[in-house]
């Protein structure tokens, strides 16, 4: 049995030993690394804006609040993007930005910009501060624009909000509101009461005497009469109306110093009165055209300006009409002028400098003739005049199809119209005429 103790006593130690390592903890693997996670932000290289046209780009940059060096990524343009919109200017705004050229982990950001339709001039009326006052409150609410706003809810109820707080320290009573208006040919926002100024009933002149009073009223009722009435733009209705009146009969120096209103005896409204100041009769002097190359002579022969008698600018517009004409018809469809007066008010002359400036000449492209049959498409080829390749007259096709229509060279021939397909980038203009028959029935050339 001694041989089965010592058995034992051997056996023992090794069970010890392999409890033992059981329990003890099993060796750590090595942790592994964690991902590292693509960067979401960059400095910014370079920042730019397209497609405005009257905004200025370093104000709508400047608006964002981004600068160059700036780390910057999605959220950072998020939020840039509803600052250059909390102006008000804009219909949309987007944007994007790409890495940088160079390989130096840098992104230039881009902002796609659409400006509003309505980008107006504005004035002031019946408001208890200086102009200069008003203006500085509305440019500091409208910063991207010099003397114009956004004709939008934002924009103009945010000048309206600073105007009603200046005011209202002054004592003013009435709820401040700003309206688009007309203003001579386009249209204004007014700032003013919010209660509507009163119409314009009717319009009497004194001091006038070699325009008829009759003259006088009927012109002026035809733009004023029933028009809510602020005195700087009825000043305006008159230099419209009134003025070129003058300015025909050489009365350049025509002004109305002093207007006033009172309510209408018979109808509801103001009446309201214009002195006038006739002035002196000036003569036209010398007429120099500038910005067109070549011979001018048959374009002053065009022009047919009366130097030397009593100017009548009357003419004188009608004369630099004829000069645009002649340069259209060269395929400079886009010709236009301004004219500098230089009075001497001493010798009572009137030097005009015209300046034209012509634009890019424009080419004839393609004709192509609509609602014709082949007999008659070839009639009206033979008869077009101008030649493809040629200067394009953008007059020309009314012109034509005007003739076609005087002429009688269809029966049966109902609307006509001319369709201008243009190609800025190579200046070439191609030309559809449509030819429609009455009463469904297809033109037909007489026989």
């Amino acid at each position: 049995m001694r041989w089965i103790a010592w058995l034992l006593l051997l056996i023992t130690p090794a069970m010890g030993a392999q409890g033992t390592a059981k329990r003890r903890p099993a060796a750590k693997k090595p942790a592994a690394a964690a991902p590292v996670s693509a960067p979401k932000s960059w400095p910014i290289e370079s920042l730019h804006v397209e497609g405005n046209r009257m905004v200025n780009e370093k104000r709508i940059l400047a608006a964002s609040g981004l600068k160059i060096g700036q780390v910057a990524g999605k959220a950072e343009f998020d939020a840039a993007r509803e600052r250059i919109a909390a102006t008000g200017a804009f219909a949309s705004v987007a944007y994007h930005y790409d890495p940088a050229p160079g390989g130096k982990g840098a992104i230039r950001g881009t902002f796609e910009v659409t400006e509003v339709n309505q980008i107006l001039p504005y004035r002031f009326r019946d408001l208890p501060a200086t102009d200069a006052e008003l203006r500085a409150l509305v440019a500091k609410e409208n910063p991207l624009l010099d003397n114009v706003i956004p004709a939008t809810d934002i924009a103009i109820e945010r000048a309206t909000k600073v105007i009603t707080a200046l005011v209202a320290k002054r004592g003013f009573k009435d709820k401040v509101a700003g309206r688009v208006r007309p203003q001579g040919d386009t249209l204004a926002v007014v700032f003013g009461p919010a209660t509507p100024p009163p119409t314009v009933a009717e319009v009497t002149f004194t001091g006038n005497q070699i325009i008829s009073l009759t003259t006088l009223q009927n012109t002026a009722a035809g733009v004023a009469v029933g028009v809510t009435y602020d005195e700087p733009y009825f000043r305006q209705l008159l230099d419209t109306s009134i003025r070129p009146l003058y300015e025909a009969r050489g009365r350049i120096r025509v002004a109305f110093p002093k207007i006033t209103t009172a309510p209408a005896k018979d109808v509801r409204g103001l009446a309201v009165a214009v002195e006038v100041i006739e002035g002196a009769a000036y003569n036209l002097g010398e007429v120099r055209l500038e910005g067109i190359g070549g011979d001018l002579t048959p374009l002053y022969r065009e022009a047919n300006f009366k130097s030397g008698e009593l100017v009548n600018f009357e003419d004188v517009n009608l004369g630099i009409e004829r000069i645009i004409r002649r340069l259209r018809q060269k395929g400079y469809m886009k010709a236009a002028s301004q004219t500098e007066r230089k009075v001497d008010d001493t010798k009572k002359v009137v030097d005009l400098v015209i300046r034209f400036e012509p634009g890019a000449a424009y080419t004839l492209g393609k004709l192509r003739i609509e609602g014709l049959d082949l007999i008659a498409e070839a009639a009206v080829k033979k008869l077009w005049g101008l030649r493809e390749g040629g200067p394009f007259d953008a007059g020309y096709p009314d012109y034509f199809l005007s003739r076609i229509r005087e002429d009688g060279i269809f029966d049966n021939l109902g609307k006509t119209k001319s369709v201008l397909k243009v190609n800025e980038e190579e200046r070439i203009v191609d030309v559809t005429l449509q030819f429609h028959g009455s009463e469904r029935e297809q033109p037909k050339a007489p026989r």
